[in-house]
């Protein structure tokens, strides 16, 4: 696995064990869930194609859910920005 990417997956589940309990079906739930996901992919297969296609889903699916004024969806926004830089680089590099 990539060293970056190892790196964002740690910080990543550090940060979500300090995440409080989401009220089931609220915009934080399934926000929370999607940013599970996406770090599961990335866990199971660190390829390019995996991180393009869940930096691509999530992506997709906060753009309706986040809360943009809230701090966990900068948050969840910085990993995926971190994510696709990521990408670029194993890309570019």
């Amino acid at each position: 696995m990539d060293t970056q990417a190892a790196l964002l997956i740690a910080e990543a589940r550090e940060w979500l064990d300090k995440q409080p309990p989401a009220e089931a079906n609220s915009a934080r739930w399934y926000s929370l869930g999607n940013f599970q996901s996406f770090i599961a992919a990335i866990e199971a297969d660190s390829s390019p194609q995996s991180i393009e296609r869940a930096s691509w889903s999530l992506g997709h699916h906060i753009t309706d859910q986040l809360d943009w004024s809230s701090d966990y969806c900068k948050t969840i926004s910085s990993f995926l920005q971190r994510a696709r830089s990521i990408l670029h680089d194993m890309q570019n590099g």
